[in-house]
């Protein structure tokens, strides 16, 4: 089952677009695919190692976590000096 980005009711019709193109479940996986592979890291960190804009990162994690694919590791200093999650993968078996 494919789930689609969101927009909110607010949002222009070109946010609702783009969040129609959007396959969450798509990006969920890149994400925790660059998470198992490269480490643990914040949405700014990780994003920045996917070359992605961190808002297509970090509303991925909450629903990886929730699936139980990954864990809230330790709270860090992001680069800009904001506190932020790190997070890691669970280990799985194949």
């Amino acid at each position: 089952m494919s789930r689609r980005g969101l927009a909110r009711r607010s949002d222009p019709p070109t946010a609702h677009a783009a969040a129609a193109a959007v396959d969450a479940n798509e990006r969920e996986a890149e994400v925790l695919e660059e998470v198992r592979e490269h480490g643990p890291g914040t949405s700014v960190t990780l994003a920045a190692r996917m070359d992605l804009p961190p808002w297509n990162v970090s509303p991925r994690m909450k629903p990886l976590e929730k699936k139980g694919l990954v864990y809230r590791r330790r709270v860090v200093r992001n680069p800009s000096g904001r506190w932020a999650i790190e997070w890691d993968a669970k280990e799985y078996q194949s």
